[in-house]
C-alpha cells in the first residue's frame, strides 16, 4: 500500500510501515509542517491509498474522497515508543478494504502506559 502521514503522526512509523513492505511518505519528510489540511490533501492525491491523521475534523471534512482515504487515528497521543508498536499491532489486524475515507481507527481505542503497553479504554 502507499501510505501518507500527516504531521501529527509520529514520524518513525515510516520506518516501521516501509519495513513490512509498504511505500510511505509524510508530510515531516516533505518539511511542510503546518501547511493547511487541503495541501496535504493535494500532496497526497492520487499517489497514496491511505492518509492517516489525528486530526478527526480533517477526516470529516473530506470522507468523501476514494483516494486517499482519510483514516482518523484514535489511538491516544503518547510519545513514539508507546503509540508505533499499538499502531503496528492494529494496523496488521486491519482489512483494509473495509475501511472508508472518513473512519475512525482503530474501531477498539487503546490506552498506552508509559511501559509501552496497552490498556483498552473503550470497545
Amino acid at each position: 500500500m502507499n501510505i501518507f502521514l500527516d504531521e501529527n503522526m509520529p514520524e518513525g512509523l515510516t520506518n516501521k510501515l516501509s519495513d513490512k513492505g509498504h511505500t510511505v511518505q509524510s508530510v515531516a519528510a516533505l518539511n511542510k509542517k503546518g501547511i493547511e489540511n487541503g495541501a496535504v490533501l493535494k500532496e497526497a492525491e492520487g499517489k497514496f491509498d491511505l492518509l492517516f491523521t489525528r486530526d478527526a475534523k480533517f477526516a470529516q471534512r473530506f470522507h468523501d474522497r476514494q483516494r486517499p482515504r482519510i483514516i482518523h487515528v484514535t489511538i491516544h497521543q503518547a510519545r513514539a515508543n508507546a503509540f508505533i508498536p499499538i499502531f503496528m499491532e492494529h494496523f496488521e489486524k486491519t482489512d483494509w478494504s473495509r475501511i472508508q475515507s472518513g473512519d475512525t481507527w482503530p474501531f477498539t481505542v487503546p490506552r498506552p502506559t508509559t511501559r509501552g503497553r496497552a490498556k483498552k479504554e473503550r470497545t
